[in-house]
């Protein structure tokens, strides 16, 4: 290869660098401008048709006790089935104090065909102590 040939190369590979950075201020200064005006235009709009707040406040009457009730709340039936249902489950938290994300979280259950024989089945979500 030539030494003109090389330089030649040399010049063109230089020229489209130069070139490249030429494109890249354009595009760097185009976005400054565009930013430039969307803020102007966020400041205009914001700031220009803007009303003043009240200065007043209007009195609040707070109670100082909760009202009780006129009437009794209503009762609730309730039975506990859980060991003719045959669970034993006592949820565990896994607390050691330092109340990291699993310890602050509680346990949970769902309802659900698990085996699909079409009767549902309870899922108990439970912890255990963290060792770190």
């Amino acid at each position: 290869m030539s030494v003109d040939k090389q330089r030649r190369d040399v010049d063109e590979e230089s020229g489209d660098d130069a070139m490249i950075g030429v494109a890249v201020r354009y595009s760097i200064a185009g976005i400054a401008v565009l930013g430039l005006i969307a803020g102007l235009a966020f400041a205009v709009r914001m700031l220009g048709n803007r009303e003043p707040l009240p200065a007043e406040s209007l009195p609040v009457d707070l109670p100082l006790l909760r009202a009780e009730l006129g009437r009794p709340l209503p009762a609730i039936p309730w039975t506990d089935i859980t060991e003719q249902a045959g669970i034993r489950f006592r949820h565990q938290n896994g607390v050691a104090g330092e109340k990291l994300l699993p310890e602050t979280m509680g346990g949970g259950c769902a309802f659900l065909d698990y085996n699909g024989n079409g009767f549902p089945d309870i899922l108990f979500v439970n912890s255990k102590p963290w060792r770190h």
